[in-house]
């Protein structure tokens, strides 16, 4: 039989614990699929170089706003409570994900632009999120 360790005892660590789990699950599997689609979508119309390289920029739009707002979002992250940030942010991660979903209704030409936007408010949500 397979023990536990001791602090799963405490039902609030034992929440905290699934919820961050499920979470980072859950991010790790957006950030797959901005990828996928953008990969999806370039693959129709250009070379498998050029849509390698779209993914690659998928990755800086994600990027580029953590890394601009590490140092304020951190102030923000320690001044306020960090229960609500953390609330706030697994909420807006689904927003995110219903927006991601929302693109597909948007013509071609425009899904692309919807994409990159919703990865730069992706890279906004996970610069705020308490580590």
């Amino acid at each position: 039989m397979i023990r536990l360790p001791q602090t799963f005892s405490y039902p609030d660590f034992a929440r905290l614990f699934s919820v961050r789990l499920a979470g980072n699950f859950a991010t790790g599997m957006l950030g797959v699929a901005l990828g996928w689609r953008v990969y999806d979508l370039a693959r129709e119309t250009m070379s498998v170089e050029s849509a390698a390289f779209l993914v690659g920029m998928i990755g800086l739009a994600q990027f580029g706003p953590m890394f601009f707002l590490a140092l304020p979002a951190g102030q923000f992250v320690d001044s306020h409570d960090r229960k609500k940030i953390l609330a706030a942010c697994m909420a807006l991660e689904v927003l995110i994900g219903f927006l991601l979903l929302g693109s597909l209704l948007l013509p071609k030409q425009h899904e692309m632009t919807a994409i990159f936007a919703v990865a730069g408010l992706f890279g906004v949500v996970r610069a705020f999120q308490p580590a």
